[in-house]
C-alpha cells in the first residue's frame, strides 16, 4: 500500500519498562513533529512487565520524517523496536 503524505501515522515504539519511556517517546516525536501531542500516548506493559509498548498516532508529513523519527527513537537506549501499530510491514529494530 503506497502512503499519500501528509497522512495520520501510526507507530509502536516497545522498550525497556522504566517511568521516562513515554516522555522521552514524545519527546524525540515533538522534535521532528512540533504539533505532535502526548495525548495520543497510549501506554501497556507486557505481562512480566520488562518492556512497555508507547503507541502514538501523528501526523506525519512525508516518508523521510517518519525514518528520521525511527532513527531517533531507535537511538535512544530504553529503545528496542519501533513499527508501524498494527503491522510489522515496516520495522525497525536495535
Amino acid at each position: 500500500t503506497v502512503l499519500e503524505f501528509p497522512c495520520s501515522y501510526p507507530l509502536r515504539i516497545i522498550g525497556v519498562t522504566d517511568k521516562d519511556l513515554p516522555s522521552r517517546v514524545s519527546s524525540i516525536i515533538k522534535q521532528h513533529a512540533p504539533a505532535f501531542t502526548s495525548s495520543s500516548l497510549e501506554i501497556r506493559k507486557s505481562r512480566n512487565s520488562r518492556f512497555m509498548s508507547v503507541r502514538v498516532s501523528l501526523q506525519a508529513q512525508s516518508a523521510s520524517q517518519v525514518e528520521r523519527i525511527c532513527e531517533d527513537l531507535l537511538a535512544d537506549r530504553l529503545v528496542k523496536l519501533v513499527s508501524e501499530m498494527n503491522t510489522f510491514s515496516a520495522v525497525y529494530i536495535r
